[in-house]
């Protein structure tokens, strides 16, 4: 018998390999590319955040004219800032440890942050003379003390009927008086007899100069700051903040001939004068 033909297979797989198509590479280039336009910009954001998270912001300087330290110091909480005080100067229109000046000035934009100089007022540079009449020597010296006053050593005693012996029957200047703060007093006490002291010597006699600072040569504000060497120590006249070219003027009361005036630019020592009765006034660098 003849054998069996083989069996045909249903159908024959073949292998090839097929060729994209224009069609099939648009999409993956356009998928390439919104790839690189995604990663630029997450990368450019994150860097815009970082950027911005770490630059400090801009605020602006609040008006602290005329409040206290303390006060000003709340107020520029909010945005902040600090507050320093870089000087202090007498003045007859604020009490002491009212701001007067700011640097930056109020309205100004500064990075958060930021010091806020101050110039703040130690109070009016008179003072009231107390009435001392009564008080002992050192009760009288001590008040005066407390007032930035002094007393003068040499003490007059006179006979007195209505004070108690060893207390103050008479001063110079008057009770209620007002002197510029420094100044020194003289005092008559209750003694036992009428011997009194003779009176000071002229050129022992406290007595005044009239000396002008002109602050030229400078191209920015300094602390200003002043010393008087007398007979009586070393005492400081001035210590606050100034402009270029501005003039100084200062009539402190004296004790003893000659004195010495020192001048300091930021607590440089820039300049020390020697004050006479006679020497002429007049402004110094």
């Amino acid at each position: 018998r003849p054998a069996a033909p083989a069996p045909k297979p249903d159908s024959v797989w073949t292998s090839r390999e097929v060729a994209p198509s224009d069609d099939d590479r648009v999409p993956r280039v356009l998928m390439a590319l919104l790839t690189v336009f995604a990663a630029a910009a997450i990368f450019g954001l994150g860097w815009w955040v970082l950027f911005n998270l770490g630059k400090p912001k801009l605020v602006e300087v609040p008006n602290i004219v005329g409040m206290t330290v303390n006060v000003a110091k709340e107020a520029v909480a909010p945005a902040n800032l600090r507050v320093v005080v870089s000087a202090r100067k007498p003045s007859e229109q604020y009490p002491a440890d009212v701001i007067l000046e700011v640097n930056p000035e109020p309205g100004q934009k500064v990075k958060e942050g930021s010091p806020i100089a101050v110039v703040v007022s130690s109070g009016s540079r008179f003072v009231q003379v107390p009435d001392l009449r009564g008080y002992t020597v050192d009760a009288a010296r001590a008040l005066l003390q407390s007032l930035n006053l002094r007393l003068d050593d040499r003490v007059r005693t006179v006979r007195s009927s209505d004070q108690p012996e060893g207390t103050v029957v008479a001063q110079e200047p008057e009770a209620g008086a007002k002197v510029e703060q420094g100044t020194t007093l003289r005092v008559r006490v209750s003694g036992a007899s009428s011997a009194t002291e003779p009176p000071p010597a002229p050129e022992d006699a406290p007595w005044r100069k009239t000396v002008r600072i002109r602050l030229n040569r400078l191209r920015q504000p300094v602390i200003l700051r002043v010393d008087l060497t007398d007979a009586t120590g070393t005492r400081t006249l001035i210590e606050e903040m100034h402009q270029p070219d501005e003039v100084v003027e200062l009539r402190p009361e004296i004790v003893g001939d000659p004195a010495e005036l020192t001048v300091y630019y930021d607590g440089r020592k820039i300049q020390t004068v020697e004050l006479t009765r006679s020497s002429p006034t007049g402004g110094r660098r």
